[in-house]
C-alpha cells in the first residue's frame, strides 16, 4: 500500500489534475479508443497491463529520473491551464490524423534540445524512453531463451486435441520483433511478431507460449519462472492461450535443411 505514496504516485496525480481541467474523459484515450473498436469488430483481447505492472515499472526508474519526474509536473502545475490546452490539442491532432503535428510534438530535434535541455536530462530522458519502449519486452526475450531447446511441453498443451505418444518437444528458436504499421483505416498500431521454430507442436502449443511471453511482458510472470512452468507438465501453471488471429505457418524444413537449436539444449 505503501508503493501508492511513494513518487511516482504523486507524479501521476499531477497529470491527473491537469487531465481534469482539461475536460478529457477516459473514453478519448487511445486504450479505449482501441478497445471499443475491437469489441466492435469481434477481436478477442489477450490483456491490458497491469496497474501493478505500470507501477513496478515506474518504482525501478533511478531515483535522479524519479525526482526529475515530481519536479517537472510539480512545475507544471504552475500553469495548469497551459497544461491542459496541450492535451486538447493532443486529442485533436490525434483526432485528426496531423502526423506532422504529433510527430513534432513526439520528437524534438537537436536544436531543440541544446536551447530547452542540459546532457544531464537527456539522459534521464534517454532512460525513461528505455523503461517504457524497451525494457517491457526485455523480459519476452529473458523468457523465450528458457523455452528454446528439448523438453516435455505438456505445460503448453491445451485440452481437446488428438492424443500424443509423448509432449516431449524440441524448440530451436523463439525470435521476438516489434514494429507499427496502420490499419486500412490509416490509423497507426504497434505489433511484437514471436516466430517459433520446433520439431513439432502440440495442440494450441505456439499460442500458448505466446500467450505466457505476452504474460512476462506484462509483468505478471518473471521470465525465470518460465523453467519451473515447463518442470510442473501442468498447464494452469502457463498464461492464457492467445487468440488465432494472427497466427499462421511460415515455413515447413525437411530433415536436409532441420535448423539448429540456437541456445543450448536444456533438459
Amino acid at each position: 500500500m505503501m508503493d501508492y505514496y511513494k513518487i511516482p504516485m504523486w507524479t501521476s496525480m499531477f497529470s491527473n489534475i491537469i487531465m481534469e481541467a482539461s475536460g478529457l474523459e477516459a473514453e478519448y484515450g487511445l486504450d479505449m479508443h482501441f478497445l471499443n473498436r475491437a469489441k466492435s469488430e469481434g477481436i478477442s483481447i489477450l490483456e491490458v497491463e497491469s496497474v501493478e505492472a505500470q507501477l513496478n515499472m515506474e518504482l525501478n526508474y533511478s531515483d535522479e529520473l524519479q525526482l526529475y519526474l515530481f519536479e517537472s509536473g510539480l512545475e507544471s502545475l504552475n500553469n495548469v491551464p497551459a497544461g491542459a490546452q496541450e492535451l486538447v490539442d493532443l486529442y485533436n491532432a490525434w483526432k485528426k490524423g496531423d502526423e506532422e503535428w504529433l510527430l513534432a510534438y513526439m520528437f524534438i530535434t537537436d536544436e531543440e534540445e541544446s536551447i530547452f535541455y542540459t546532457p544531464r536530462e537527456l539522459e534521464l530522458m534517454a532512460e525513461y524512453n528505455d523503461a517504457m519502449m524497451t525494457q517491457r519486452n526485455t523480459g519476452m526475450v529473458e523468457a523465450a531463451k528458457q523455452i528454446e531447446g528439448t523438453h516435455d511441453f505438456a505445460s503448453f498443451q491445451a485440452a481437446g486435441g488428438t492424443p500424443r505418444e509423448t509432449t516431449v518437444r524440441t524448440v530451436f528458436s523463439i525470435d521476438i520483433h516489434e514494429g507499427t504499421g496502420r490499419d486500412s483505416a490509416g490509423s497507426s498500431y504497434e505489433w511484437i511478431d514471436v516466430e517459433v521454430t520446433g520439431d513439432g507442436f502440440l495442440y494450441n502449443m505456439v499460442r500458448i507460449i505466446a500467450g505466457t511471453l505476452a504474460e512476462v511482458g506484462y509483468g505478471k510472470i518473471a521470465p525465470d519462472d518460465m523453467v519451473q512452468i515447463i518442470a510442473s507438465k501442468e498447464r494452469k501453471q502457463a498464461g492464457p492461450t492467445a487468440p488465432p488471429q494472427g497466427l499462421y505457418l511460415k515455413k515447413v524444413y525437411f530433415d536436409e535443411e532441420a535448423p539448429e537449436i540456437k541456445t543450448e539444449k536444456r533438459g
